[in-house]
């Protein structure tokens, strides 16, 4: 009982590190203005859509100079 108590919890805090690892950030994050906030997005949008993605995290997966062409 006690082993697979261990291994459960070894699990749980490899998921939340791997989740950490993996956090994406906002692109509106960090901005003063509102309208420079509103134009990120806005542009991520069309780069998500032209891109064809619909879940962020797959950019974090990607090469800067894949996400760059």
């Amino acid at each position: 009982m006690v082993a697979k108590g261990r291994e459960q919890e070894q699990a749980k805090e490899e998921q939340q590190q791997q989740e950490e690892e993996q956090r994406v950030y906002l692109v509106t994050e960090g901005h003063r203005s509102k309208h420079t906030s509103a134009s990120y997005q806005s542009a991520f949008k069309h780069f998500k859509k032209y891109m064809q993605i619909e879940d962020e995290r797959i950019l974090a997966n990607l090469k800067t100079s894949v996400i760059e062409q």
